[in-house]
């Protein structure tokens, strides 16, 4: 089914970023790939003797509603849980796209600890625009890291539970479209995000007040709250009320 494939290959492909961005150069090392990996590779960077990973987010979850009829799909959907939650569990986690859209801690801390590496400068205006600026000195000198941003908001916005924020289909969207823009909103503190002809992406549920946020894609009917839409059931007393 395509709804499992738009989960595992983004998965996959985040697993393979992240394996090649940890791997250090011998001659001429990408601070990026020495702060990623953090006191695995040595010296003084990461964070308190930490790395920074992705986190797998809701992959297990949602790839466990979804019907899946090939066993090289169920291989690769393993493997890839295998390897993030791995790599994860001794570092920090980084680019909680599906938690918030704002900067997040570990995120502020990874680009602080970048920075003053290579001496850019930081502050509350600066340091949001080295993930959202196309010409901020990160991207222009470590592209490597705007590639891996990119990556891992696709990996988390496929795992979005609510169907009605992807594009639609009625256009034959390009691989052009599908480049992402990024924003700062300093009135709100947070990143947007566009493609697919300006419409804007997020990786959470986008809900109106009082409505009951999906919990999957595909939820299980054997969840009460789906025959009490849009009323969240939990117990029996959430229920004995309604008769």
């Amino acid at each position: 089914p395509i709804d499992a494939v738009r989960m595992v290959v983004p998965a996959c492909i985040a697993a393979v970023a992240d394996v090649m961005l940890r791997k250090v150069a011998v001659d001429i090392p990408s601070p990026v790939s020495l702060h990623l990996a953090g006191g695995g590779a040595g010296g003084d960077m990461g964070h308190a003797g930490k790395g920074f990973a992705l986190a797998t987010g809701a992959l297990a979850r949602q790839a466990a509603s979804v019907v899946v009829f090939t066993p090289e799909l169920n291989v690769a959907r393993a493997r890839a849980l295998d390897y993030l939650e791995g790599a994860a569990a001794n570092c920090h986690t980084i680019f909680n796209w599906d938690r918030t859209d704002k900067l997040e801690p570990s995120v502020d801390r990874f680009l602080s600890g970048l920075c003053k590496k290579l001496a850019f400068p930081l502050g509350e205006a600066v340091t949001p625009s080295y993930v959202s600026d196309a010409r901020g000195l990160v991207h222009k000198n470590h592209p490597e890291f705007i590639c891996f941003r990119d990556i891992s908001f696709y990996f988390k916005f496929f795992l979005n539970p609510q169907m009605e924020r992807f594009p639609g289909t009625g256009t034959p969207w390009t691989q052009r479209d599908a480049e992402l823009q990024w924003q700062w909103d300093p009135d709100y503190k947070r990143f947007r995000v566009q493609a697919f002809e300006g419409t804007p992406l997020s990786c959470r549920p986008r809900l109106r007040r009082g409505e009951m946020p999906p919990v999957a894609r595909f939820a299980s009917l054997a969840n009460a709250s789906e025959y009490t839409r849009p009323y969240f059931v939990e117990s029996e007393d959430d229920v004995l009320h309604m008769w």
